[in-house]
């Protein structure tokens, strides 16, 4: 057996993948994905689930604070991305929104390579938490919250910022 090149990308068709479904098998599996009957029992899965995901978004929170505190904005952005991507299915959107406008903060400073501003880190890790501990107001509050923060990082970095598509999302 020859070793292969790691430096060497190679290219594979897709039709030389064994199938894993025939064509009539694969077409009625996607029907029954989505039927109204599938789409209600993952809801009702969601929804059970909501709680631990709710928990796992607060635990995260608290490790966010701690990176924070120790300075580590690599840990700090991955843990940001990491509550982007379950805070919503948890029902705790505004800490979702919050950790996007982190997320875009320090993904277009490290382009500038310039040092975090400890302050709008802050700002937003202390905003996450609040939102992922509140109950009624955190969404209604969290969209005000959201909107300031993304104003100070635009202002903080200035005319030739990176676009932010979470504000494209959200039609601001």
């Amino acid at each position: 057996m020859s070793k292969r090149d790691p430096d060497k990308v190679e290219m594979i068709p897709a039709d030389a993948y064994p199938q894993v479904l025939a064509r009539l098998d694969a077409a009625q599996f996607l029907t029954a994905l989505k039927s109204n009957q599938v789409k209600e029992r993952v809801g009702h899965v969601i929804k059970a689930g909501k709680h631990a995901l709710s928990d796992a978004v607060r635990l995260a929170a608290g490790r966010l604070d701690g990176f924070a505190r120790d300075r580590d904005m690599p840990a700090v952005l991955a843990e940001a991305y990491e509550i982007r991507s379950l805070a919503e299915t948890a029902g705790l959107t505004a800490s979702g929104r919050i950790a996007e406008g982190l997320c875009f903060y320090l993904n277009a400073i490290a382009k500038t390579n310039t040092p975090a501003d400890p302050a709008i880190v802050t700002l937003h890790v202390d905003a996450i938490a609040r939102a992922a501990h509140a109950r009624d107001e955190a969404t209604r509050l969290g969209t005000e919250v959201t909107a300031q923060l993304r104003a100070l990082v635009h202002d903080k970095l200035g005319p030739t910022a990176p676009s932010d598509p979470g504000n494209k999302k959200r039609g601001r």
